[in-house]
């Protein structure tokens, strides 16, 4: 008989997250992701991609900083709605969040990814 019980989804699923580091070295991160359904997260999507971009015209000569910036405020709304706990010694909050964001960006795609994989096709790659 299978043990998965139809109807009664965890709250949150634990995994290791890798990435290569700036020095070319592989690297982790434990997380435990928050679990949702796969409408449920097609939801979370839908709202991350739809919230309000940049408000007002950008100066001429700062798009690129303007987009950097959008970019990392979609990571901070991203992994904020993704992840319940690291295992970094740094809280995680938005200061984190956007810190990792800012300076290892590899770690912030490899997290996006791998809940991405996790929740829409139902397994965890590593």
């Amino acid at each position: 008989m299978p043990k998965t019980k139809l109807g009664r989804p965890p709250e949150s699923f634990d995994h290791t997250v890798k990435f290569i580091g700036l020095d070319g070295r592989e690297d982790e991160i434990k997380v435990k992701f928050r679990y949702r359904t796969r409408e449920e997260y097609a939801e979370f999507m839908d709202e991350l991609f739809s919230a309000k971009k940049s408000e007002g015209a950008v100066a001429a000569g700062a798009e690129i900083k303007a987009a950097a910036k959008e970019g990392i405020d979609r990571d901070v709304e991203h992994i904020e709605g993704a992840l319940l706990g690291w295992d970094f010694e740094d809280a995680l909050d938005r200061v984190s969040i956007r810190l990792l964001a800012n300076e290892v960006p590899a770690a912030i795609a490899a997290i996006t990814d791998d809940y991405r994989v996790a929740i829409t096709e139902g397994r965890v790659k590593n």
